[in-house]
């Protein structure tokens, strides 16, 4: 019997506005944008 284990890794958003989209589709920071560019 065999599992699968996905691993993320979370990169900093922009910060929530009220009204605004949900956590799951708010774009990165530019600080967000670095950290990814670093993995």
């Amino acid at each position: 019997m065999g599992a699968e284990v996905v691993l993320v890794r979370h990169a900093e958003s922009i910060p929530p506005r009220p009204g605004a989209s949900a956590e799951s589709v708010r774009p990165l920071s530019d600080g967000g944008l670095a950290q990814a560019a670093d993995w």
